[in-house]
């Protein structure tokens, strides 16, 4: 798999407790097909990379050990023959899911691939626009740069995590700024100056950055966590893969990919793009 170009990489660890009762612990948000009757919301989150015009991996996942078989079948209905299945014993947030899947695909590819990172639970309604900046960001990312996209602000949104912008864009590069903070869920009033202030974005969650990029990142700003799954290379794949993850998962920090590295990194960009996305997190 060395001629690979870009490995997606859905997190599905998400339960959906926003969306009770209708998504249930068993049964939950990813899973249901809440926009396109035919097909779930993972299974639209992998066929859309899938249908980028770019050399796409088959997919990694990582997900709670609940959802293993569901998400199997799901795959494998919509013809992903091998997903690679990772199973977090519990949720620990995005940076240990993201550290566990960069390294199953440092074990299929060399470390210059790029990993697109997809939350499993979110909607894309424009396609062209979407392929373009994913297109554009795996360019960006050959430079070392960690890529992040956010959506302009419809309305004062407490549900979503925001990313303040710096005013000055990237040469070269339109609707590229570099990151000046990251922020999690605000209360409203600050939603709403957020909102106004016109330097703030939705962070959707997407990522785009190669494998060489996110592991130095972990080295430098997360070393305990890279230094858990530093043996987990040759027990990938084999039988000893979950003993071995249920072991070393509980001991990893409960800290988001936002936190533990892209707050504390001088070379993250954020395009604010418009591709019609949305996070089906509420009613």
């Amino acid at each position: 798999g060395f001629g690979l170009f870009v490995i997606p990489v859905v997190l599905a660890g998400g339960v959906g407790s926003r969306l009770w009762p209708v998504s249930r612990e068993f049964f939950a948000k990813p899973f249901l097909p809440l926009v396109d009757l035919s097909f779930s919301l993972l299974q639209q989150t992998v066929l859309r990379a899938g249908s980028l015009s770019l050399n796409m991996a088959d997919p990694i996942v990582v997900c709670n050990e609940d959802h293993r078989f569901l998400i199997a079948q799901q795959l494998q209905s919509i013809g992903v023959k091998k997903p690679r299945i990772l199973l977090e014993p519990k949720g620990r947030n995005t940076a240990p899911a993201i550290a566990l899947a960069a390294f199953e695909a440092l074990r299929c590819a060399n470390d210059d691939v790029s990993m697109l990172v997809l939350p499993a639970d979110h909607v894309i309604r424009d396609m062209v626009a979407f392929e373009a900046t994913i297109k554009q960001a795996v360019e960006l990312a050959k430079d070392d740069a960690l890529v992040t996209f956010g959506a302009q602000p419809t309305r004062p949104e407490t549900g979503y995590g925001y990313i303040q912008v710096s005013n000055k864009a990237v040469e070269n590069y339109s609707d590229v700024y570099p990151v000046k903070t990251f922020t999690e869920k605000p209360h409203l009033e600050l939603a709403k100056i957020f909102q106004e202030s016109g330097e703030f974005f939705w962070n959707s969650g997407i990522f785009v950055w190669k494998l060489s990029t996110i592991q130095d990142a972990f080295d430098k700003f997360l070393p305990d966590i890279k230094n858990l799954f530093e043996a987990i290379l040759d027990k990938l794949d084999t039988g000893e893969e979950q003993s071995f993850i249920d072991q070393i998962y509980p001991k990893c920090e409960n800290i988001s990919i936002d936190y533990g590295i892209l707050e504390k990194s001088e070379s993250v960009f954020v395009y604010c793009s418009e591709f019609g996305w949305s996070d089906l997190g509420t009613w």
